[in-house]
């Protein structure tokens, strides 16, 4: 009998980029697999079909008088899957829960199935998530974080006697060709207008508050070089593209392009800037998608001094971490990385190759299926 699983996500499934090469390589392992999420964009829904994906959207109400409600989202949200769960999927006994969100949302309604639980954060500074969790966790015939560390505070915090399956935020590539066409016009007109520079590329949540990128652009103005250009690509949060573009003149945004097109504009990078703020261990033990992004195309990385990226960028020798509160400190590991550019790019690629996405699943699907498990 073919092995079946539905995956469910309570929100938009581009937010989490991670799943998606996960859907696509357990379908391809010749698994039945289903996929419950609030949305998801025509081309997702596109390839995932291609590789067999069944895909639902809840498009539930999630407003109350034309103004976002938390109740109406999760009320509708867990209908919304009941119902399918037992009108389209009724012959499926195994559900992958891909975020702590979902899990709290659907409460009671997986006590008939068997499942595996996906934890994306820590949620150490949010309380009704971290303990919410433990019930769920403690059931689950597998528990999945993306990092080491992550997975032995959770041991602690849940008492766990199992060491939890560690898979990283490995995200979906379908090709490593450096400086691709990119379909997105305005982003586009922006990569072409820089084709004889040296692209210093930022990529996520653009927030001088929370992840300070103002001593980098101050760093680039220092170092007065019209070859480097300070490239944004993600969400703008107060007004802080403007303030960079103040603080160094050859600063350019590209707004949020969902996943796997943002790559296009990747795979321009010359060097890639990765940065978080000392506010939780979430932070400090960060397993951010972007390493494999950058590392699949030989991108070399600057990001600043925290565990999470020092025994990943540091230890791999992909590039170089050092603390972003002085000027000095960046001028000096950008020359670093020009020194030994060839060095990092190489070890950026090893570091993506080495970390095998199909294996890793390989392993998850032989543990939970044994003898139905016919995968490769």
């Amino acid at each position: 009998m073919r092995p079946k699983i539905t995956f469910i996500l309570k929100g938009v499934f581009e937010g989490l980029p991670p799943m998606l090469p996960r859907l696509v390589y357990t379908a391809k392992k010749g698994i039945e697999t289903n996929l419950i999420c609030s949305k998801l964009n025509l081309a997702t829904r596109k390839l995932l079909n291609e590789v067999g994906v069944i895909c639902w959207e809840t498009l539930h109400q999630d407003k109350f008088m034309g103004k976002p409600s938390r109740v109406k989202d999760w009320l509708g949200f867990r209908a919304a899957c009941k119902k399918i769960l037992k009108k389209e999927i009724s012959d499926c006994n195994l559900i992958y829960i891909c975020s702590a969100d979902t899990a709290l949302c659907l409460n009671t309604l997986i006590k008939k199935y068997d499942y595996i639980l996906q934890s994306n954060e820590l949620y150490d500074q949010i309380k009704l998530y971290r303990n919410g969790l433990e019930k769920y966790v403690k059931n689950a015939k597998a528990f999945i974080v993306p990092e080491y560390c992550r997975a032995n505070i959770c041991m602690y915090w849940y008492n766990l006697k199992k060491f939890p399956y560690v898979i990283p935020n490995i995200p979906y590539m379908r090709n490593f060709d450096k400086n691709q066409y990119i379909n997105d016009e305005y982003a586009r007109k922006i990569i072409s207008k820089l084709s004889d520079k040296k692209i210093v590329l930022y990529q996520g949540h653009i927030n001088t508050g929370d992840r300070s990128l103002t001593k980098i652009a101050e760093a680039l103005r220092k170092i007065g070089d019209s070859k480097y250009v300070l490239v944004l690509m993600g969400r703008d949060y107060n007004g802080s593209v403007e303030k960079l573009k103040a603080t160094y003149s050859e600063t350019y945004y590209i707004p949020f392009i969902a996943a796997p097109y943002h790559l296009e504009v990747t795979s321009y990078a010359y060097i890639a800037l990765l940065s978080y703020d000392r506010v939780s261990l979430n932070n400090l033990f960060c397993a951010p998608n972007k390493l494999y992004e950058y590392g699949g195309f030989g991108i070399p990385m600057l990001g600043n001094d925290i565990p999470g990226l020092h025994y990943t960028i540091e230890y791999e020798k992909m590039g170089v971490c050092v603390s972003y509160s002085e000027v000095n400190n960046i001028v000096e590991a950008i020359e670093q990385i020009e020194e030994r550019y060839m060095e990092y790019s190489q070890n950026s690629k090893l570091f993506y190759k080495k970390n095998d996405l199909n294996k890793i699943l390989n392993s998850l699907w032989k543990n939970i299926f044994g003898d139905n498990y016919f995968g490769e």
